[in-house]
């Protein structure tokens, strides 16, 4: 599970975190048999050379914390058994 520090506003599925919003998206498929996850990150920068900065080290940062969270979905999703 990801968790936040410092001060964060959960709405729904949009997580709002000092200048980030992160919107966690999931749409069913096949019926409901399959789902699809979509993990996004929307960066309200500084603008300029720091902006591009920032982009750099966040998305570096958060790539590999999106893939875990979606091996857990994964894992959390394979062992749900439907009835």
């Amino acid at each position: 599970m990801l968790q936040f520090y410092g001060q964060e506003h959960i709405n729904g599925n949009t997580v709002f975190f000092r200048g980030y919003v992160t919107t966690f998206t999931v749409e069913p498929r096949a019926d409901g048999q399959h789902a699809h996850v979509t993990i996004a990150t929307e960066i309200t920068g500084r603008g300029g050379v720091l902006e591009a900065l920032e982009r750099w080290f966040v998305t570096r940062f958060l790539h590999p914390v999106y893939v875990k969270e979606l091996e857990q979905l994964a894992t959390v999703a394979g062992a749900q058994v439907v009835t």
